[in-house]
């Protein structure tokens, strides 16, 4: 391998997941502005906020992971976004225990729909820079 693959191939991994990542970051922000604009207060505290903290680190983990693994299995893209979103469900609800006498569910659920879109871009960013090479391609193999 040059170092100009492994520059490319870095840089989609980084550009593809900073997208999901920065969406995941907007929705929930403008989310929680949403609530405190209508009146809602914020309960949870500390323990909920280091919960949330922690949420984005594992999410911006997953989605790197993710997007390293699509681009090594280009076939498998689909069942990678599916499989990374599933972990981080799957973590996130035993870290945060949403479903305890103090939890709050709806939070639970909008931190579930954030991870679900920032995957969903990641997917959706894999097949379009897919795209753009195949494209790419055959204009430079006729130079």
């Amino acid at each position: 391998m040059t170092w100009r693959v492994l520059l490319a191939g870095s840089l989609q991994i980084l550009l593809v997941s900073a997208a999901a990542i920065l969406l995941f970051v907007y929705l929930h922000e403008t989310a929680v502005s949403m609530a405190v604009a209508r009146g809602r207060t914020l309960r949870g505290g500390v323990s909920w906020g280091i919960t949330v903290q922690l949420a984005l680190y594992v999410f911006a983990f997953l989605t790197l992971l993710q997007n390293a693994a699509a681009l090594r299995w280009p076939a498998r893209r689909m069942s990678l976004a599916v499989l990374a979103w599933l972990v981080f469900a799957v973590l996130f609800t035993l870290l945060g225990n949403p479903f305890g006498s103090w939890a709050h569910p709806y939070r639970w659920a909008l931190l579930m729909f954030c991870s679900a879109a920032g995957c969903a871009l990641s997917l959706v960013g894999q097949g379009l820079w897919q795209l753009v090479q195949q494209r790419r391609l055959p204009v430079q193999a006729r130079v």
